[in-house]
């Protein structure tokens, strides 16, 4: 590694683990040359700073919705047709943050999914009958990605049966976060959000008119300082639900499956089902699927003697923090007895905390349960194009994944 290291080279982001290591003991605290972000690597140190809002805000122009300012046309489309945005989730500080999440934090209550497991085990058992005698499938395509749609599509209050649809508009909104993609993707993704926009306010505005159980329910008929929520919070909720409701837990999928035929844990886990905890734990530390989030500074601040100025950008790399040594033994190393390994960061950390980190927790467990008890001697097809990974400025994952198996 040289101190010319940029993260937004793919080269790096294809496999940025030995940047990673590199950044934690050497630099920190580090600027990056090309995009001028300072990137934080250690574990506590991005536990500090995701405790401290006020030093280090999350209303970003970087984050997810930067997209609306970046200088192309797609920032344009946004602009001009768009809903303009709101700091409600992800991007507010408190206390609008506080308010915001209030809204919603109920529907992800660790009780009320717990209430949820035999709905959640009904659909996973349904997508996997549909595919379990053919002895290989498409994880993602039958799997990975139509049960988290599905799931968050009910508690949206949206048809299930739109769930391609979502996903397209989850990716889409993903992806615009890079600026370094094509433009004519990112203007295929700006439209996407325009649709997506349209389709959420036609829903919002009948079930104002006629509420139903649904969180898309609570969002619309809430109050915030004596006000109901208006479209563009509404939007700017919602489609954050949208995103994160589907991403981790399908990358997720994924990626543990590869993990576990690359270990060899399937007997293990399929012999001890009470492992399976702990392994999706160390999956979502070892994967990370969101990479890292930003912060923009609201005064200059020092760190391990690295001065950060007023308004400078800061990356907190979670998947760094996830395989810090100072904090997780053996840390390139999926352990199944890790006493600490829900101590991640792959949820974020302080006030911003993933809301729906038990549901994804509870997905995950469900799947693995699922596919180890009517599945066995999974490995990845070997055929052309049975594999494909995703390069992403802050986010990674696969985007195929051919399985073959057998029958228990």
């Amino acid at each position: 590694m040289a101190e010319d290291l940029t993260l937004t080279a793919d080269a790096v982001l294809r496999n940025p683990f030995p940047a990673y290591k590199w950044l934690r003991d050497e630099a920190p605290v580090y600027k990056d040359p090309v995009s001028g972000v300072y990137v934080i690597t250690r574990y506590d140190d991005i536990e500090a700073i995701a405790g401290d809002p006020e030093t280090f805000s999350s209303s970003a122009q970087m984050q997810v919705d930067g997209a609306f300012l970046a200088d192309d046309e797609a920032g344009r489309i946004l602009r001009e047709h768009a809903a303009p945005h709101v700091d409600t989730l992800q991007s507010a500080d408190p206390p609008a943050h506080t308010k915001y999440r209030s809204i919603v934090q109920g529907a992800f209550h660790p009780r009320r999914i717990n209430k949820m497991s035999e709905y959640m085990n009904a659909i996973c058992a349904e997508l996997i009958e549909k595919f379990e005698n053919n002895g290989k499938c498409e994880i993602l395509a039958d799997l990975a990605i139509p049960l988290p749609m599905y799931i968050i599509s009910d508690q949206l209050g949206v048809p299930r049966q739109d769930y391609k649809m979502f996903k397209r508009w989850s990716d889409s909104r993903v992806l615009l976060s890079d600026l370094r993609l094509p433009i004519d993707v990112r203007v295929d993704c700006a439209k996407a959000t325009l649709e997506m926009q349209a389709y959420l306010k036609n829903v919002a505005a009948q079930y104002r008119q006629n509420p139903g159980d649904n969180i898309l329910t609570d969002i619309v008929n809430s109050e915030i300082d004596g006000r109901l929520l208006n479209d563009e919070e509404m939007l700017g909720i919602a489609t954050q639900l949208i995103v994160a409701g589907n991403e981790t837990t399908t990358n997720t999928i994924a990626l543990g499956l590869r993990l576990m035929c690359d270990q060899g844990l399937e007997q293990e886990l399929r012999e001890d089902f009470s492992k399976i905890p702990v392994f999706v734990e160390e999956v979502l530390r070892l994967t990370s699927v969101l990479q890292g989030l930003y912060r923009k500074a609201t005064r200059e601040v020092a760190i391990r003697g690295v001065t950060i100025p007023e308004g400078a950008t800061v990356m907190l790399r979670w998947a760094a923090a996830n395989r810090d040594e100072r904090k997780f033994a053996d840390p390139d190393v999926l352990r199944l007895d890790r006493k600490n390994a829900n101590q991640h960061l792959t949820f974020g950390s302080g006030i911003h905390y993933c809301l729906g980190n038990a549901l994804a927790r509870s997905e995950l467990k469900i799947v693995f349960t699922n596919l180890l008890s009517r599945l066995k001697n999974f490995r990845v097809a070997a055929e052309p194009d049975s594999e494909r990974w995703i390069v992403h400025a802050f986010a990674s994952g696969m985007s195929r994944l051919v399985m073959e198996f057998d029958h228990v």
